[in-house]
């Protein structure tokens, strides 16, 4: 393997350790946030992600954050959808 592989290998294994390391602490800040509040950060960082100017790091991270963000508020209202079907359910 040549010395120029081995750099990209790295780069990619630092690439990836960067954002799983992003994400652990992204979830963990985020996992009591409301529903309403997550979907208002959602909708700031998809603007954010629609600027140009943005940078590729800045990138990278707003995206995995709204990534968590939608994955938040999907779980929050799967939560509340059982919940209300637990309800009808002991109301039969």
């Amino acid at each position: 393997m040549t010395s120029n592989h081995k750099k990209k290998r790295n780069k990619s294994n630092d690439l990836k350790e960067k954002i799983t390391e992003i994400e652990i602490l992204f979830r963990d800040q985020i996992k009591t946030m409301a529903y309403e509040d997550s979907l208002m950060e959602l909708d700031s960082l998809l603007e954010k992600l629609q600027n140009d100017s943005i940078s590729l790091e800045e990138l990278q991270t707003a995206y995995i954050k709204a990534k968590i963000y939608l994955e938040h508020c999907e779980n929050l209202l799967r939560k509340v959808e059982q919940d209300v079907l637990t309800l009808d359910l002991e109301d039969e």
